[in-house]
């Protein structure tokens, strides 16, 4: 019961931010791993605040003599972790050798609470697979999906794996929203698994442009129990306004 209110609560105030003009802190993040082709503009590490641009990328590609995506296909880790002390966003990959590949965006709105609500969209986590006609197989697939086991899960859960494969396109999303708390963990939590492509070109494959992708989207808002000072404090101002103006007439 507990829990569906507070769901609810989150809906109320995403509503009331649509009327007010001035709306709790919120931050919105997206994070991909791609692969593809190894060309310069082909990254494979993406963050930011826009869907389509990511601010923050690195490049992980199938060079000779480079750290890339494992040539025997082994999976391998990797770990988005966010850090409310410094209200950071950071996602790392493990390359070949073991080594740390990483990249970061920092919140440069609102600050969050340690007590946010976190939301990770069934639409918006997802693998996918772009197969023009005639391409060879390839396939993508994220396994041993976990997440902080120090967070409080309000809703929904975290697919163990999400797999597709091609030709011809396809994908595969969660198939519910996630909702978390980390208050617990002062705020901190992190989301970590394994990642495995076929089909590149480094494989003796042709999976070119990025065109195998895992996608996530998280949305961090203040939790209901600030927005309700927040709304009380309208309230009591709208109250002392009207108080005013009636002690004018």
């Amino acid at each position: 019961m507990a829990k569906r209110n507070l769901l609810r609560s989150i809906l109320l105030m995403q509503s009331v931010c649509l009327i007010l003009p001035v709306c709790p802190a919120e931050f919105s993040f997206f994070a991909t791993l791609r692969a593809g082709r190894p060309a310069a503009a082909d990254w494979e590490i993406g963050l930011g605040t826009d869907r389509n641009a990511s601010q923050a990328t690195r490049n992980f590609q199938w060079e000779s003599g480079t750290p890339t995506w494992r040539s025997d296909n082994r999976p391998q880790p990797f770990r988005l972790e966010y850090t409310a002390s410094t209200q950071t966003v950071r996602m790392t990959v493990r390359d070949s050798e073991d080594n740390p590949w990483s990249q970061t965006i920092t919140n440069s709105g609102p600050a969050l609470g340690a007590n946010a609500i976190w939301t990770l969209p069934a639409a918006g986590f997802f693998v996918s697979t772009a197969a023009p006609s005639g391409a060879q197989a390839r396939s993508i697939t994220v396994s041993n999906l976990t997440v902080d086991p120090g967070v409080q899960i309000l809703s929904g859960s975290l697919p163990t794996s999400l797999a597709a494969s091609g030709p011809p396109a396809s994908s595969m999303a969660m198939s519910a929203p996630l909702v978390i708390n980390a208050a617990s963990n002062g705020g901190n939590w992190f989301l970590a698994g394994n990642i495995r492509f076929t089909g590149l070109t480094g494989l003796g494959g042709n999976a070119q442009g990025s065109q195998l992708q895992f996608f996530l989207n998280a949305i961090g808002t203040d939790t209901p129990e600030a927005q309700t000072f927040f709304l009380v404090g309208l309230g009591l101002l709208a109250v002392g306004f009207g108080s005013r103006r009636r002690s004018r007439e």
